[in-house]
């Protein structure tokens, strides 16, 4: 892998969601197998890899939340997962969106929202994961960096 080469040991990927019809919806350049196979090389080449997954998606059910959490059990050595809400803006297309396919207003959401984060982190949780910091999520079996917190800052020793 031509990064590690660089230097450089750890690296962000942004999968969103495993579910081919929200990628689709979304109009992502990638698809589930895609994701997966850039996943997996990363990290057979010792990259440390942390993925990013949005929850609260337009059409996305609480079934498929969890589907793309079990996703993450093909994954022996991911050991970072950031999850970020959805956060919908007043006077945007999306707000139109929501309110048109999930009859929902931006507050709805927002609490809706509250409702999901309890359950991403608790099936998470059941997947081996705990929250360090919101919305990052460490597989605690896996994690061998030291975190430290200073303030409202943390720093993890070991990266670059």
């Amino acid at each position: 892998l031509a990064l590690k080469e660089c230097g450089i040991n750890r690296i962000s990927l942004g999968i969103q969601t495993f579910n081919d019809r929200l990628l689709k919806e979304m109009n992502c350049a990638h698809n589930s197998e895609k994701a997966k196979e850039v996943i997996n090389i990363a990290l057979e080449n010792g990259m440390v890899v942390n993925i990013d997954l949005i929850f609260g998606l337009i059409h996305q059910s609480q079934e498929e939340i969890i589907a793309d959490i079990n996703e993450l059990k093909e994954f022996n050595q991911l050991d970072q997962v950031t999850y970020f809400p959805l956060r919908i803006m007043a006077n945007t297309s999306l707000e139109k969106l929501l309110y048109q396919e999930e009859a929902m207003d931006i507050k709805e959401h927002f609490n809706h929202l509250l409702d999901l984060d309890q359950i991403v982190e608790k099936t998470l949780h059941k997947n081996g994961y705990v929250r360090e910091l919101d919305p990052i999520f460490y597989h605690s079996t896996e994690n061998k960096r030291k975190i430290h917190y200073t303030n409202r800052t943390c720093c993890i020793d070991g990266c670059i």
